[in-house]
C-alpha cells in the first residue's frame, strides 16, 4: 500500500500490491475517504452547501429560514403579533424579513430601528439595503430600510410631498397615526461581518 499523490492525501492500494492484502487496503483507503467528507454530512432540504474558508472541505450547510426575536427601538412590542421574522444566511448575505402588528398594548413611539440578527460588516457600504411596507388602516405606504450601523436597521418611509420623492424616518405620526392592527413588513439584505 503506498500514498500516491491525491489531493486529499487518501492512501490507496498499488498494483505492486498483494492480493490477499486487498480487503485491508479498501478498508483504509474507504475511511480515509469517510473521513474526508464528513463535514459533507447533514443539511436538510433546501439547504445550500457553502465554503467556510479556503481549507480543503471546509463547508458547511446554509441557506435555511431561522426565526429570530424582534427587537429594537422606537416600537413597544407589548401583545403585539409577530406573524413573521426571519432571516437566512447564504454564504456571506443575510436576507431578513419581519412582519410585525400592533396590538392594544404596542405602540410606535418614535424611529423604527430593528435589531439586525447577525452583525454586518459596514453601515457605510449598504446604506439603502430593502424595503418596508406600512398598513395603517385601510391604507399602504412604503418606505425603505437603511442599516444604521453594524447591529440596526433603520425604517423610514417614502415622503412624497416634495418634487423628489425622499425618505423620513417614521415615527408616532409618520407615515400616519399608528394604531392597533396597523402592521409594518420589511425585507432586506446586507453582508455580514
Amino acid at each position: 500500500m503506498a500514498n500516491p499523490t491525491t489531493n486529499f492525501g487518501w492512501v490507496m492500494p498499488v498494483a505492486a500490491d498483494l492480493v490477499t492484502n486487498l480487503p485491508a487496503q479498501f478498508n483504509t483507503f474507504g475511511q480515509g475517504v469517510d473521513t474526508s467528507m464528513a463535514q459533507l454530512l447533514g443539511g436538510s432540504t433546501s439547504a445550500i452547501l457553502t465554503k467556510t474558508s479556503a481549507t480543503n472541505m471546509a463547508f458547511t450547510w446554509s441557506g435555511l429560514w431561522t426565526s429570530f426575536t424582534l427587537a429594537g427601538t422606537g416600537f413597544t412590542i407589548g401583545n403585539g403579533i409577530t406573524h413573521y421574522c426571519k432571516y437566512q444566511k447564504v454564504g456571506t448575505t443575510c436576507n431578513v424579513m419581519v412582519d410585525f402588528q400592533l396590538q392594544s398594548t404596542s405602540s410606535i413611539t418614535g424611529n423604527i430601528v430593528l435589531t439586525l440578527p447577525l452583525t454586518s460588516t459596514s453601515a457605510q457600504n449598504q446604506s439603502n439595503s430593502g424595503v418596508c411596507r406600512y398598513t395603517l388602516g385601510a391604507t399602504t405606504y412604503m418606505g425603505i430600510v437603511t442599516l444604521a450601523s453594524t447591529t440596526t436597521a433603520s425604517l423610514s418611509a417614502i415622503n412624497a410631498s416634495g418634487t423628489y420623492a425622499s425618505s423620513t424616518a417614521t415615527s408616532a405620526t409618520i407615515p400616519a397615526t399608528w394604531a392597533n392592527g396597523d402592521r409594518f413588513r420589511v425585507a432586506f439584505s446586507y453582508e455580514v461581518a
